[in-house]
């Protein structure tokens, strides 16, 4: 297995989509980089999101709020 580093792009503040507010800054993983399972579960221990093909997490430097929680699907229940 070869090593890579990961490239990190972050945003120009933005509204906040959770606290009306606040401005907020993500940091997204080059959306060209494919990370393997273990890539991916080490980035979401760190924090990070998905949506669509876009691997990205907060990065407000004032800002904490928005804390990422992981649901087990398989235990999820309506």
């Amino acid at each position: 297995m070869s090593k890579r580093e990961l490239q990190l792009f972050s945003t120009p503040p933005h509204p906040c989509s959770y606290l009306d507010d606040r401005s907020a800054t993500n940091v997204f993983l080059d959306p060209d980089f494919r990370p393997d399972p273990v890539v991916y579960g080490q980035l979401l221990d760190q924090g990070f999101r998905r949506s669509g093909q876009h691997i990205y997490r907060p990065a407000c430097q004032s800002c904490h709020e928005c804390q990422p929680a992981r649901v087990p699907s398989s235990r999820f229940r309506p």
